[in-house]
């Protein structure tokens, strides 16, 4: 009856021993509970004992869909998962699970949220809209000034048309002496063929 009760004894001072054998998460970043303002690409975990390179975590959103680790490195007892991308914005749980250096599996998880602010909308100086506003009256002048300078161009043929108009009455004063000289040759003409009539006439 002493040995089994000595047995007992024993085996209830022996348990919490073989308990506290077994390699826990000792930290992780980020924390558990943690809400996260910055940029996030990995999560690591620190364990109380150096673990297995079987060691594996695994990142779910609040919808449950897993999020791409590009890799899991395991070194001493960090356990180190990083992603491909940045996480976004949202809720996350780490599920993980280690091969402590005595061989036993131990398992678990922890939540955490990523709250990274947008960036705020940049507008253009005011300047620089003053410099542009600031250019178009002068192009507008410069067109002004090409416009007067076409219409000067376009104008310059005018003398030419004084000219032909003074070179028309001389023309046509020409042709009136013309026609004038011509009536009087025709006039001498007929007035001597009416002479040479009468002068044969009366013969």
């Amino acid at each position: 009856m002493k040995k089994t009760i000595l047995m007992l004894v024993l085996f209830l001072l022996l348990m919490p021993g073989a308990a506290f054998a077994h390699t826990h998460l000792d930290t992780s970043a980020p924390a558990d509970g943690e809400e996260v303002t910055s940029e996030l690409t990995e999560i690591k975990l620190t364990f109380e004992g150096p673990i297995e390179q079987l060691s594996t975590v695994e990142v779910v959103n609040e919808n449950g869909d897993k999020v791409e680790l590009a890799s899991t490195e395991v070194e001493g007892s960090v356990l180190t998962g990083t992603a491909s991308a940045p996480f976004a914005n949202g809720n996350y749980t780490a599920n993980w699970k280690i091969i402590g250096e005595d061989g036993h599996e131990v398992e678990g998880s922890y939540a955490f949220t990523v709250n990274v602010p947008e960036p705020e909308a940049t507008t253009p100086p005011a300047d620089n809209a003053g410099e542009n506003s600031g250019d178009t009256p002068a192009e507008s002048g410069d067109q002004g000034t090409n416009d007067s300078a076409a219409n000067t161009d376009t104008q310059t043929p005018a003398p030419t048309e004084e000219l032909d108009e003074n070179v028309q009455p001389e023309s046509a004063s020409n042709g009136s002496n013309t026609g004038i000289w011509i009536a009087i040759v025709v006039v001498i003409v007929i007035a001597a063929v009416y002479v040479a009539m009468r002068r044969r006439g009366k013969k």
